[in-house]
């Protein structure tokens, strides 16, 4: 009756033991899709396994540190559920400003350093048609994370968050030697490529340097004229010799990218 009991309790405790493997596999599969958060979390989730083990070992033989066990349980409980809160943000709230702080801290944490340095630390009090697309870094020898922010304002308010980003960012104004039309007409002999949205996205894309694929969330918004018109008045920043950063100097839509 005793050894029966005590079978019991062991299956009861493997079955516990199985659930926090598993739950575990899945926590490394969050963790693979944002790398830098899993610095913030694998030493203490490696720690307090150690810990569980062995403490674990002792309650087994002799029943003592019980506490001890349930406590460090409840740690690599809280540290699981934790996990899944990053690539969540990451992959979602594309189009809720009140998210974009939280979105910016995991994506230049935990996917992209560099980002920090572009993505603007805060957005202007009113952003219009606001879109912020992150990616994330899953595993691939082709996978390259990007991500693209935009938003517009109004015209007070664009000058000043231009001035007030170009001092904090440090980017400077790429020089055009051609206007749009002439880098058309030079490099393309029938000017009805510019009628079909997806060509003109991609000239556009060219003329000014920037990144189609990110981009691309910019032009959905846009009709063919409207996406013209950017090309036509779009200012382009670098930092560091890479463009970053796109202003329209007419209908105050700024644009940045990563």
């Amino acid at each position: 009756m005793i050894e029966s009991e005590m079978d019991r309790k062991k299956q009861k405790i493997n079955i516990i033991n199985a659930a926090f493997f598993v739950l575990s596999c899945l926590a490394f599969c969050y963790w693979s899709v944002t790398l830098g958060i899993l610095t913030v979390f694998i030493l203490p989730f490696i720690f307090c396994n150690i810990l569980l083990a062995v403490f674990h070992s002792i309650y087994r033989k002799n029943g003592r540190f019980r506490p001890a066990v349930t406590a460090l349980r409840c740690a690599v409980i809280m540290i699981i559920a934790v996990l899944p809160v990053p690539p969540y943000i990451i992959t979602r709230f594309e189009n809720n400003e009140a998210m974009y702080p939280a979105k910016r801290i995991v994506y230049t944490y935990g996917v992209k350093k560099r980002a920090s340095d572009v993505l603007p630390s805060k957005l202007p009090d009113k952003a219009d048609a606001y879109v912020f697309f992150t990616q994330t870094s899953l595993h691939g020898p082709d996978c390259v994370p990007c991500s693209f922010l935009s938003f517009v304002c109004d015209d007070v308010t664009a000058k000043d968050y231009l001035n007030n980003y170009v001092n904090e960012a440090g980017v400077t104004k790429c020089e055009r030697r051609q206007t749009f039309k002439e880098y058309i007409q030079e490099n393309y002999s029938d000017e009805t490529i510019l009628e079909d949205k997806i060509s003109a996205s991609t000239l556009i894309s060219q003329y000014l340097d920037i990144p189609s694929f990110p981009t691309s969330r910019l032009y959905a918004l846009m009709q063919t004229n409207q996406m013209i018109q950017f090309a036509e008045n779009a200012e382009v920043y670098e930092l560091d010799g890479y463009p970053c950063f796109a202003y329209d100097t007419k209908n105050n839509i700024f644009a940045f990218w990563v």
